[in-house]
C-alpha cells in the first residue's frame, strides 16, 4: 500500500536530510517542525507529495489533529522517523527539573506522541516501519549531557516495545545511533577549532558525520530491504564508539 512517511524536526540537520533522500527515492512526506522554515524546504516533489506542518510534537493534541487530518484527506501514513530533537547542556547536578522534562517532552515524550499516533493508523493498514533517532549517548553516558542520555536510552526502550506489541500488525520499529555529528544542533561545538582537532582525534574515520550519513541508513531501514529488520540498534558514529582502547597503555614485554 502506498503511503506517506512522517520525519519530524525537518527543516534542518538531518531531519532535512533525512526528507531530502527520502523525496528523491520518490516517497510522500509529511514533514514536521516547530520551525516555520519547514514550509520552504524545496524539494524534488510538488502538489501533495510534500506536505508541511508546523507543530509542537510534545503537543499529542496537536499531532493527533495533524496526522488524522492527513490521513482522511491525502492518504496512510504508513512510516515514521522520529528526528526531532533538543540539547540543554548543563551537568546533571546543575540541571533544573523544568530543563528535565522539556528535555524528555521533545526527545522522548514526542517520540512516544507521534508512534501512537501514526501506529494507530499503521496497524489499521497492517503495515508499518518507524525509524528512531537515537544517539550513541543512549549507551554512554555524555559529561554535561544533562537529560539527554537518559532520553535516548528512553527511545531504545520506546522502540523495542513497538516492536513487540506492534509486529503482530506488520509494523517494524528500529533505532539509528548517530555518533559526533556535524548539523546547526551541535555546529557551536565545531567552531572551537581546538575542540573540532579533539572530536577528529576521537574517530575512526577522522571527520564527524553529517546528515546525509545517517539518511542512507534510514532509507535502509525505511525500504523492503529492512523488512525482516525490528527491535534492531544500528550505530552510525564513523567508528567513534570503539575508540575506547586506542590509546590503552601496552606494557613491553
Amino acid at each position: 500500500m502506498t503511503g506517506y512517511t512522517v520525519v519530524t524536526g525537518a527543516a534542518s540537520g538531518m531531519g532535512r536530510a533525512i526528507a531530502e533522500a527520502l523525496a528523491k527515492d520518490g516517497e510522500r512526506l509529511v514533514l514536521i517542525d516547530i520551525d516555520p522554515l519547514v514550509h520552504e524546504l524545496s524539494l524534488p516533489a510538488g502538489g501533495d507529495a510534500i506536505i508541511t506542518r508546523v507543530a509542537d510534537i510534545s503537543d499529542a493534541e496537536s499531532i493527533r489533529s495533524i496526522l488524522d487530518r492527513v490521513n482522511s484527506e491525502h492518504g496512510p501514513t504508513l512510516k515514521l522517523v522520529n528526528n526531532a530533537a533538543m540539547m540543554r547542556n548543563k551537568p546533571l547536578a546543575e540541571l533544573s527539573l523544568d530543563d528535565w522534562k522539556k528535555l524528555l517532552d521533545v526527545n522522548l515524550t514526542g517520540a512516544f506522541i507521534l508512534s501512537q499516533a501514526v501506529g494507530r493508523h499503521m496497524r489499521a493498514a497492517g503495515d508499518g516501519a518507524i525509524v528512531h533517532i537515537g544517539s550513541v549517548a543512549a549507551a554512554f553516558g555524555r559529561n554535561g549531557g544533562g537529560a539527554y542520555s537518559a532520553a535516548k536510552a528512553g527511545i531504545v526502550g520506546l522502540s523495542n516495545t513497538i516492536c513487540v506489541e506492534w509486529g503482530a500488525y506488520g509494523i517494524r520499529s528500529n533505532v539509528v545511533h548517530p555518533g559526533l555529528m556535524r548539523t546547526p544542533l551541535s555546529e557551536a561545538f565545531y567552531r572551537d577549532t581546538h575542540v573540532n582537532a579533539q572530536r577528529r582525534a576521537q574517530i575512526s574515520l577522522g571527520r564527524p558525520g553529517v546528515g546525509e550519513d545517517v539518511a542512507q541508513v534510514v532509507r535502509f531501514l525505511l525500504s523492503d530491504g529492512g523488512r525482516y529488520m525490528s527491535g534492531a540498534e544500528i550505530t552510525v558514529d564513523g567508528g567513534f564508539s570503539r575508540m575506547a582502547l586506542k590509546n590503552y597503555p601496552v606494557p613491553k614485554i
